[in-house]
């Protein structure tokens, strides 16, 4: 029997929940001992490691799986760009939450580690940065996002971006981490490329940790009255912060807009170079349109419908054929989903799991735990 080449539903949903468990588990320890070496422990034995021998366990392509494909030096210009200027529609989005938690209650966000000398700034450019924008972008635009992609790409992008906010379990920056999900998952549709995520990451978190060193270092400078007067400012105005930042959100995602169009014009197939006239000039009854339009019929032959096992088995040989040559085109929406509903069973484990820690987290701010 030809076993299946493609990731599905179950597979994305499986490795979530495995992840899930191993970070509350193996993640959670190691980082109570030792922050950093904790970082560094989860990133890669619970955030890099599973996909990888999920995808050997099952024989499967890694290069063609997590789509390991080279881009061109505009591409990487151009995905981190659109990152630099999304990153306050992703402010924006955790603002709106703080927002709304400091109406119930008192605020208690949890603080990241921020750099203070220029040792502490280059560890977490290896860690927060490069490390988890490696990690991070492997598990879920690489594998998760495959194994949603029998929904289609939109729906894949989306959903990709709910989990990925989920797996921070972390109320205050729930909304944020989503908007990136979305922001990293373009990226990486409009390249095919999971490098073009990997650099969005990666500048996300880099510019996250040179923002916090450049205010530590104003700090320093500061009187002792004055950082005092400044910190209860800005709790004190955190809708004058979410109006801020939203205008800057609304003008940072036109741009981003803007340039994604760019890459997607930078992503797509070149022509032939013995081809003598553009397709949109060409008449249906031109020899060169009828030629085209054999060759469309001979790469995408109709298969039969998938209300028996032979249908279903041609669909997923088609798959299989799509993935191994590259022909992603084929995997699209207009594909029929294979999709069960026990694929989705593994999240009956993980969404109790993050409804509860979001209930702690609320309970703290209403002063209940």
């Amino acid at each position: 029997m030809n076993k299946l080449r493609t990731l599905r539903v179950f597979d994305a949903n499986l490795l979530f929940l495995i992840g899930s468990l191993l970070f509350f588990t193996i993640g959670f320890t190691v980082q109570q001992r030792e922050l950093y070496t904790g970082l560094i422990i989860t990133q890669l034995a619970v955030v890099l490691l599973p996909p990888f021998l999920y995808l050997e366990l099952r024989r499967m392509n890694v290069r063609q799986i997590l789509r390991l494909n080279p881009i061109s030096l505009r591409q990487g210009v151009l995905a981190a760009l659109i990152t630099i200027f999304m990153y306050p529609a992703a402010v924006t989005a955790n603002l709106l939450m703080l927002n709304l938690l400091s109406r119930i209650g008192n605020l208690e966000i949890p603080q990241l580690p921020a750099a203070s000398s220029p040792f502490e700034y280059l560890r977490l450019i290896l860690i927060v940065s490069l490390l988890a924008g490696v990690c991070e972008e492997v598990f879920f635009r690489g594998f998760i996002m495959r194994g949603y992609e029998s929904l289609g790409q939109g729906k894949a992008v989306v959903i990709t971006a709910l989990l990925f906010g989920i797996f921070h379990y972390n109320i205050y920056n729930l909304l944020g981490a989503i908007m990136l999900g979305l922001v990293f998952g373009m990226l990486v549709k409009a390249t095919g490329s999971l490098y073009a995520g990997i650099v969005g990451h990666i500048v996300n978190n880099g510019f996250a940790v040179t923002l916090s060193y450049v205010f530590t270092l104003l700090a320093q400078w500061m009187p002792a009255e004055e950082m005092q007067l400044a910190e209860e400012t800005v709790s004190d105005s955190l809708l004058a912060s979410l109006l801020f930042f939203g205008v800057l959100a609304i003008l940072g995602i036109g741009v981003s807009w803007y340039l994604y169009r760019k890459l997607e014009t930078s992503s797509l197939p070149q022509p032939a170079i013995n081809t003598p006239m553009p397709p949109s000039q060409m008449s249906d009854d031109s020899p060169a349109s009828a030629s085209q339009t054999l060759n469309d019929e001979e790469r995408a032959p109709e298969l039969p419908a998938n209300d028996d096992p032979q249908a279903e088995q041609a669909i997923q040989n088609s798959e299989e054929q799509a993935l191994e040559t590259g022909n992603e085109e084929a995997l699209t929406d207009d594909q029929p989903p294979l999709v069960q509903w026990w694929e989705y069973f593994p999240l009956t484990g993980v969404i109790p799991l993050f409804i509860h820690i979001l209930l702690i987290q609320i309970s703290m701010v209403l002063g209940r735990f």
